[in-house]
């Protein structure tokens, strides 16, 4: 029984490690297979990178060539708006503070035809009184 019992043993681990050389040889297999495609993944996208690098490469010289181009033209446009702040900061200086004397007298002139309307605004309700008060005079009779 003994006997029957190690067989039965040697039998399921010759099973045993035939599967695993065999699963070993499969997994070998799909490796190899995807070494390859990613080999040929590689080399087909460094060349498109590669195709790009020289497109890259082309317009980095362009935009050297730009900025040769405007450089002086950007210089000479600040140095304009350079002189024109100076030309102008003091003109606007100036127009801005009469524009602030002008508000002060507008001001003080607002404030003198408001104390003339109050007063008028007192003599109308002075009249309107006295007209009232009189009697034998009705709003609307004439004399």
């Amino acid at each position: 029984m003994t006997a029957v019992a190690w067989a039965a043993i040697a039998l399921m681990a010759t099973t045993l490690l035939g599967a695993l050389f065999y699963l070993g040889a499969k997994i070998d297999g799909l490796g190899s297979r995807l070494d390859g495609r990613i080999d040929s993944v590689s080399g087909e996208l460094g060349g498109r990178i590669d195709g790009l690098s020289g497109r890259v490469d082309g317009q980095s010289g362009r935009i050297d060539g730009l900025d040769e181009r405007w450089a002086g033209r950007i210089d000479q446009l600040t140095a304009r708006m350079d002189v024109l702040d100076e030309r102008w900061a003091g003109r606007i200086d100036q127009l801005s503070a009469r524009v602030d004397g002008l508000g002060e007298r507008l001001g003080a002139r607002i404030d003198g035809l408001s104390a003339r309307v109050d007063g008028l605004s007192t003599r109308v309700d002075g009249l309107t009184d006295a007209i009232a008060g009189r009697p034998g005079r009705r709003t609307g009779q004439s004399a």
